[in-house]
């Protein structure tokens, strides 16, 4: 999908598959325009810029976080989306969710918790 907005075109394109479009699902925000360095750009003239944003029905965009944040285990897994899920269990403080390097998938998703104190899952640890 292209927009432009006040001479800049953006361009959400899927992640690492240059050409293709997606539709609700996070693709990498791309932009054109007179402010973009020619060395940055591509051929086109596209400036990737490494965050990921969707598009809906409608075209507005919604930011979903860093592609080099992405965990690649034959799928394409975004740390921020399951730490959304994670944070909202009840009796957890904070959470980050990791890629471990893995022979077989590339990574590996790796969750790190921080648990409040009074939790009966932080009690029952002791």
């Amino acid at each position: 999908m292209f927009l432009l907005i006040f001479s800049i075109a953006i361009y959400v394109r899927d992640a690492g598959v240059a050409g293709s479009n997606p539709a609700t699902r996070p693709g990498e925000i791309c932009v054109r325009g007179p402010m973009v360095v020619r060395e940055y750009a591509d051929a086109d003239g596209w400036c990737s810029r490494g965050d990921l944003m969707s598009v809906d029905g409608e075209g507005y965009l919604t930011y979903r976080g860093r592609q080099d944040r992405m965990i690649n285990t034959g799928y394409h897994i975004y740390p921020q989306e399951i730490e959304a899920v994670v944070a909202g269990i009840p009796g957890v403080d904070e959470v980050r969710v990791l890629g471990e390097p893995n022979k077989e998938w590339g990574q590996t998703v790796v969750d790190g918790l921080q648990l409040a104190s009074e939790s009966r899952a932080f009690r029952s640890l002791k």
